[in-house]
């Protein structure tokens, strides 16, 4: 077999491949002795029909049948003899066959392009202080006051900011209900702003029972893109208010909690698990930064279809959050190409990215062992209560256990990287 490699960027290649004129006389001669077998044409015996009647008649699916054996072959055989890494099904252009003279093929696949690892080692990252304060201590100390309050009626006046109130409301722009603007048995904690601004300070006196019109005029740069600009006017029924009365700080509120001694454990708890947060997110800023930097020093062009497939993830995805969950497609509006652009542009860094630590992870020979990933399915199985080995069993037949090898060895790299790296 004679191979013509032509490189024609980055990540595309031409093949070139000639298979010799007896490999595909030999394969031909299988090829219409098979069917010879299995055809049945009128004036012969089955298995007795002259190769030149069965090529007259069959000549066009001899060739596919020859094509379908030995392409996938030669192809295979020059991935692995050049050690080509490809991210595409191949594409057969052209090919012509001649008994005597073989048979040539013009091929042509998208490949992992060649990366010259530059200044990965020594990256210089900004420190990042995990340092608590009594301030940081008591935000969370009040926040667990918050989630332990104890929620009574409100009969006797109108709301107040830190009431939590149950309301039906309906949204109208130009007096239609525009779509998600209806709401029913809606919980909001008055005061605490997650609802659109003045929404909630409209609300405030009323009664449980009460209707109230709410208007609001939703700014330009709204992230709706539907209400951007509009005035939105409000029916809410103010069904059900409650004060939350917070418990006191102290030793009883400690022990109800857990397993606390006073009101200090539980201080030092909180202490242990705001540094240990503020840790865990500083790692990932410094290997953000890290893979920023990595990313700079060692520009290539991705493969297309890469970047294509991570791109209509993203919008899938992104569609989806917007969506509620569901799966969907939704029109941006104007505001469709510059999303698209952003996502593009996304999802060639993510591709990037991928490619880089995979080829740091090879160079540094830094591999995933088969019990680490068992320790992961573990977890999971643990976490949703399943069958470790029916769990395993069910990723081994599907490409959850290698995404999963894969997920493993990027943490691996990154903390390889976070380690060699240089902290002012």
């Amino acid at each position: 077999m004679q191979v013509e490699i032509t490189r024609v960027d980055e990540c595309k290649r031409k093949l070139n491949i000639t298979i010799s004129g007896d490999v595909v006389s030999k394969e031909l001669s299988r090829i219409y002795q098979e069917m010879n077998q299995r055809v049945n044409i009128k004036g012969f015996r089955k298995g007795k029909v002259p190769r030149k009647v069965l090529k007259q008649l069959y000549k066009r699916d001899a060739e596919v049948s020859l094509l379908q054996e030995l392409v996938p072959k030669a192809c295979e055989e020059v991935f692995v003899a050049n050690n080509m890494k490809t991210v595409s099904d191949y594409l057969l252009e052209k090919y012509e066959l001649e008994e005597g003279n073989g048979l040539k093929l013009d091929i042509s696949v998208e490949v992992i392009p060649d990366i010259v690892l530059r200044d990965y080692k020594g990256v210089k990252i900004q420190k990042k202080s995990s340092d608590v304060t009594d301030e940081d201590v008591d935000n969370a100390l009040k926040q667990k006051q918050h989630d332990s309050a104890e929620l009574k009626t409100v009969e006797s006046r109108g709301a107040e900011n830190g009431d939590e109130m149950v309301l039906d409301f309906s949204g109208k722009i130009d007096g239609k209900i525009f779509e998600g603007g209806e709401g029913k048995d809606f919980r909001i904690i008055l005061g605490e702003k997650k609802m659109v601004e003045g929404f909630e300070d409209k609300l405030l006196g009323a009664k449980a029972g009460e209707k109230r019109e709410v208007e609001i005029a939703y700014p330009q740069d709204a992230p709706n893109k539907a209400l951007a600009g509009k005035k939105v006017v409000f029916e809410a029924m103010v069904k059900e208010i409650k004060e939350r009365i917070l418990p006191q700080l102290n030793d009883e509120f400690a022990k109800d909690l857990g397993d606390y001694n006073d009101l200090n454990s539980l201080k030092e708890k909180v202490r242990d698990d705001i540094k240990n947060t503020k840790e865990y997110y500083i790692k990932l800023e410094h290997q953000k930064e890290i893979i920023e930097k990595i990313l700079e020093e060692n520009p290539f062009t991705p493969p297309a279809i890469l970047v294509s497939r991570e791109f209509e993830f993203l919008k899938k995805n992104l569609a989806s959050r917007l969506s509620g969950g569901k799966a969907a497609d939704i029109n941006f509006g104007k505001e469709s190409e510059k999303i698209e652009q952003e996502l593009l542009k996304e999802a060639e860094k993510r591709v990037r990215e991928s490619l880089l630590l995979e080829k740091i992870a090879v160079e540094e020979k830094i591999a995933v062992e088969d019990n680490e990933i068992d320790g992961e399915i573990r977890k999971r199985a643990e976490a949703t209560n399943q069958n470790f080995n029916a769990l395993k069993k069910a990723f081994q037949q599907n490409e959850a256990y290698e995404v999963i090898r894969s997920r493993i060895r990027e943490e691996k790299v990154l903390n390889f990287l976070l380690n060699c790296s240089i902290v002012n």
